[in-house]
């Protein structure tokens, strides 16, 4: 029966052996590398990686004092064990039984044996039996297995074929007749052996779990002009991958960019300038300073009390008293009820409203129901004004006496809401003229009139509020005819004073000794100058803010640009300049930097303050 161990080839021929005068340099009497060497590293892979076994990790051929064979026989047989080493692994071969019959049965399994330790002379025609029995089982199983495999299924590309030189092969067919008839009976360990070859033979492994390294085909390689038998060169591998294997190709990801970190520096100028405008025009159009400055003013006292007792020693009971009264007719009372005038009932404030039938001026008195001797104001009446007949006139009594901050506190008011809207002041700062123009109060709200006057010397002045004349004045008591003066002095040169009318209470009132500032905010220039500033102070932080925007997002002052001149990134910091701090009071992070290649000094935005720049994020090659 004609065996063979040579496995069908894709048609490429064997590459002729090389002589040892064509692998030995003559120049250095050294074995040179191939073009396509690499170095070997420290990786030792296991035996499925390893391909065809070189020469020397072989043991040496024996001799033939020690053993009975020729060199070219135990070459045959050693590439037959080759081969039967790569098809079954170390760990698949199954421990012979132990017998106390068979005399042949070896000491050791062939696959523990190392392959460095020689035969024996006496053991040597046992092992050589042993040898041939193997070598013969396994080419029966080679001759008979591509066959079946092929009808079940396909050979994976993981069953590498090796091809063995001519010579061993016409070897291997020569030796084996002859030593077929020194074969013994076949061990009962074989039979598993060879059940457990064919079915890993004809199960191919998954190609979802190896990838496949054909042998390269000897003709496909460079030729070689030498070979190093001590460091072999590696055979070249290519993973052949079916195409339903291919991996896709990873798709391109757009580059995330660093989040800056949030700008908070520019949400504080940004909200600091809305306030400044908020400011601005809350100062023009409203003017807080002048509330704050009648607050911190002094109230005119007046240069003296009236004589009659308080309303706390009368009856309660309050009527009009009057020439314009018809005579014999009762009294008309004021109520604190709510309702004929009054404004709110039991607040100790009594009111009538009376119409008068022609239009004049009239004068009044309000004095006790139950006594005619109690009467406001005492020495001398008061007075109302009607300009059209049949005008309704309201009369107020204020019992009273109450704390406010812009009056001083009397222990009561008299009182009348009429047709009356011209009131101007009168004072020897300006020689008793109640026919000054200047001296007119002008009207803020209704019932309510007030002139700023600034005293140009400074002392001591005397003055209240008159109507249409002298004889129709308003004190700190409210309406008479011969008022008494309010007494105020002032400290400085110019200095604010403040006349006051509230009509809706019926008093008067005069204000200083403010503070020059306040004076200055509330009633001067201040107060739209004011206004101007703040506006300025937000336009200039707006156009701070914009300008600190542009900056921050210039990308010819970033970091990643690097240097201007030769466009390179390596950067050096260096000590920065008072200009670059300056930056950092606004949260610019500007610092000074040095480019390594042109020597290029700037300034560049880093938040970091990195001390030296990452670099290029590109290699640059140069062309030879």
């Amino acid at each position: 029966m004609s065996m063979t161990t040579k496995r069908p080839t894709s048609g490429h021929k064997n590459k002729p052996k090389k002589t040892d005068s064509q692998a030995i340099d003559p120049r250095t009497g050294k074995k040179p590398k191939s073009a396509g060497f690499i170095e070997s590293s420290d990786f030792k892979p296991n035996w499925l990686e390893t391909g065809p076994l070189s020469p020397d990790m072989l043991p040496e051929p024996p001799t033939t004092e020690d053993a009975q064979l020729t060199p070219d026989e135990f070459d045959t047989l050693q590439a037959s064990l080759k081969r039967f080493y790569e098809e079954v692994g170390e760990d698949e071969l199954p421990t012979p039984p132990a017998t106390e019959t068979s005399e042949l049965e070896p000491k050791d399994s062939v696959l523990e044996a190392n392959q460095d330790d020689l035969p024996s002379s006496e053991d040597n025609s046992i092992e050589l039996v042993e040898l041939v029995d193997n070598a013969h089982e396994f080419e029966e199983e080679i001759a008979t297995t591509p066959t079946e495999v092929e009808e079940a299924t396909e050979p994976s590309p993981l069953e590498a074929e090796v091809q063995l030189p001519d010579d061993l092969e016409e070897d291997a067919a020569k030796l084996i007749p002859e030593a077929a008839e020194l074969i013994p009976e076949e061990p009962a360990w074989i039979a598993p052996l060879l059940e457990a070859e064919a079915d890993a033979a004809v199960t191919p492994p998954s190609s979802s779990l190896y990838e496949t390294y054909p042998v390269t085909v000897p003709e496909d390689d460079p030729a070689d002009d030498f070979v190093d038998d001590e460091e072999p060169e590696p055979v070249a591998v290519a993973a052949t991958i079916a195409p339903t294997q291919i991996a896709p190709k990873p798709r391109k990801t757009a580059r995330t960019k660093t989040r800056r970190r949030p700008d908070r520096l520019s949400v504080l100028l940004l909200l600091l300038s809305l306030l400044l405008l908020g400011a601005a025009a809350l100062v023009y159009f409203v003017n807080p300073f002048s509330r704050i400055a009648l607050g911190a003013a002094s109230l005119a006292r007046p240069i003296s009390s009236p004589s009659t007792q308080s309303p706390t020693a009368g009856s309660g009971e309050w009527c009009l008293a009057g020439a314009f009264l018809p005579a014999g007719a009762d009294r008309p009372r004021l109520l604190d009820s709510g309702s004929n005038g009054d404004i709110l009932a039991d607040d100790l404030v009594f009111s009538l409203e009376y119409v008068f039938p022609q239009p004049g001026t009239f004068e009044w008195q309000v004095v006790d129901c139950n006594n005619d001797a109690l009467a406001y104001p005492a020495d001398a009446p008061a007075w109302a004004t009607t300009t059209e007949a049949n005008q309704a006139v309201t009369f107020n009594f204020d019992s009273d006496q109450r704390a406010d901050p812009l009056f001083f506190p009397i222990p009561y008011v008299v009182s009348a809401i009429d047709a009356t809207s011209n009131y101007r002041l009168i004072g020897d700062f300006q020689d008793w003229d109640p026919n000054d123009p200047s001296a007119v109060l002008q009207q803020l709200n209704i019932g309510l009139h007030q002139q700023v006057r600034r005293i140009a010397r400074s002392g001591s002045y005397e003055a209240y509020i008159i109507a249409a004349d002298k004889g129709q004045a308003m004190d700190a008591y409210g309406r008479t005819t011969v008022p008494i003066p309010f007494s105020f002095e002032t400290e400085r040169n110019g200095e604010y004073v403040v006349f006051l009318v509230d009509t809706d209470r019926g008093r008067a009132s005069i204000m200083y000794d403010m503070p020059p500032l306040l004076t200055s905010l509330a009633y001067g220039d201040g107060n739209w100058i004011l206004s101007l500033v703040l506006v300025g102070l937000a336009s200039l932080l707006l156009l701070g803010l914009i300008v600190r925007w542009i900056i921050l997002h210039s990308k010819r002052l970033q970091m990643e640009a690097g240097c201007p001149n030769c466009g390179r990134q390596e950067l050096m910091r260096i000590s920065r300049r008072p200009t670059d701090r300056a930056l950092h009071l606004i949260g610019i992070p500007a610092y000074r930097y040095r480019c390594r290649n042109c020597v290029w000094e700037g300034t560049r935005l880093s938040e970091e303050g990195v001390a030296i720049s990452p670099g290029v994020k590109l290699a640059y090659f140069d062309e030879e």
